[in-house]
């Protein structure tokens, strides 16, 4: 039975050609998983519903893994590091895998990850990626 990843990344790359590339590269990088997206309409819908809480309560609880994307300059968004940090803990493990935006993956301990605020995030995703 394959595994469930979850693909966290910035609401600025959703329906965009590098969240295909990422996906892809996800795919064939890690072929024991399938990747859950959550832009997807179904989240979209339940997440207006219920708030970004949603993807913390209930998609991220039905995920095995998941990978975050960095910004370019190496640092990570705060809603996903949280994202991130709930996954960590709740494998006992400090370690989690990044992606940046060429496709390279890494394995980081969460320590060591240079999270923007939540303003230097809002702010970041309201341009392009």
């Amino acid at each position: 039975m394959k595994r469930i990843m979850y693909f966290g990344h910035p609401t600025n790359t959703y329906n965009t050609e590098m969240e295909r590339m990422l996906i892809a590269k996800i795919t064939r990088t890690f072929p024991e998983c399938t990747v859950e997206n959550p832009n997807q309409e179904h989240h979209l819908v339940l997440v207006k519903r219920n708030g970004a809480e949603y993807y913390l309560s209930e998609v991220i609880l039905n995920c095995d893994i998941g990978i975050f994307l960095l910004f370019r300059d190496g640092t990570l968004d705060n809603d996903l590091f949280a994202q991130a940090k709930l996954f960590a803990s709740r494998n006992n493990d400090p370690w989690v895998w990044t992606i940046d935006h060429q496709g390279e993956t890494r394995l980081v301990h969460t320590n060591s990850v240079r999270v923007l605020s939540e303003k230097e995030t809002r702010r970041r995703i309201t341009q392009p990626y």
